[in-house]
C-alpha cells in the first residue's frame, strides 16, 4: 500500500506492498508480465550495488551442470536396469498420442521445482529454459530407447534442433510480452502464448525426439510383383 497525504504520495511511486495471490512482481516467472517487474528489478540492483551484495546468478551455472550430470546418470541407470524389459515392437495408440505431452509436463514439473527464487529474472529464465530442454531430451531418450530401441526420427542432430527451437519459442514469447505496453493486453497475450507453448513444445518433442516407431517396418517383405527388366 502507499502512504497518502491529501491525495499525494509521501514517497516516490515505489512498490511497498503488493497482493495478487501467488503472482508477485518480484518472482522470476512473472517477468515481464507486470508493470512493476521493472521497478522491483531496478530497486534490487540498486540495493545490491549499495550493499555490495554478490549477484546470486553464478550458482545457477553450477546447478545447471549438476542437472546435466544427474540427467545423464538417470538415463544410463534406467536403460541398464529396466530398459530391455519395456521393449515393444511398436508404440501403442496412447503412447503415440500422449507420450510427448507427458514427457513435457513431467519435465516442466521437475524444472519448476529446481528453480531458485533468489536469482534475477533474466538469469532465471535462462536457467529454466536450459533445464527444461535437458529434462525433455533425457526423458525422450529414455522413452524411445527403452520402448523401441532407438530414436525413430530421420532428422540430423534432433536434440540440438529441439533445444534451439524450444529456446526460441520461450524467449520470443517473453520478448513479445515485453513489447506490449498495456497490462490487460499483455495478460491476455500471456494466456494465449502459454496455451500455444503447451502444444508447440510437445509437438517438437514428438516430431524430432520421439519420431515414428513401428519395428515391423524394418522387416517388410519385398513386393511380390516382378518388374520387367529390359
Amino acid at each position: 500500500m502507499y502512504y497518502l497525504n491529501g491525495g499525494k504520495l509521501l514517497v516516490e511511486p515505489a512498490i511497498i506492498h503488493y497482493t495478487l495471490g501467488p503472482t508477485k512482481p518480484w518472482l522470476w516467472w512473472t517477468y515481464p508480465l507486470f508493470d512493476l517487474n521493472d521497478h522491483w528489478n531496478k530497486a534490487r540492483n540498486a540495493m545490491e550495488t549499495v550493499y555490495n551484495d554478490p549477484a546470486p546468478d553464478l550458482h545457477l551455472v553450477y546447478f545447471t551442470l549438476l542437472v546435466v550430470v544427474l540427467a545423464l546418470l538417470f538415463r544410463k541407470f534406467t536403460l541398464l536396469t529396466i530398459g530391455r524389459f519395456l521393449r515393444s515392437d511398436s508404440l501403442s495408440s496412447f503412447e503415440n498420442n500422449f507420450a510427448h505431452y507427458l514427457i513435457t509436463w513431467i519435465s516442466l514439473f521437475i524444472t519448476w521445482n529446481l528453480m531458485q527464487t533468489n536469482a534475477h529474472p533474466f538469469a532465471s529464465w535462462i536457467y529454466f529454459t536450459v533445464n527444461l530442454n535437458i529434462c525433455i531430451i533425457c526423458l525422450s531418450d529414455v522413452f524411445v530407447i527403452s520402448r523401441c530401441g532407438g530414436i525413430g526420427t530421420s532428422y540430423d542432430y534432433p536434440r540440438s534442433f529441439v533445444f534451439i527451437l524450444n529456446t526460441c519459442v520461450i524467449f520470443l514469447s517473453l520478448l513479445l510480452l515485453s513489447l506490449i505496453p498495456s497490462f490487460g493486453t499483455r495478460a491476455l497475450l500471456a494466456i494465449v502464448l502459454l496455451i500455444f507453448c503447451n502444444y508447440l513444445i510437445p509437438f517438437f518433442c514428438k516430431i524430432f525426439l520421439i519420431g515414428r516407431h513401428d519395428c515391423h517396418l524394418d522387416y517388410q517383405l519385398l513386393p511380390l510383383r516382378k518388374e520387367c527388366v529390359h
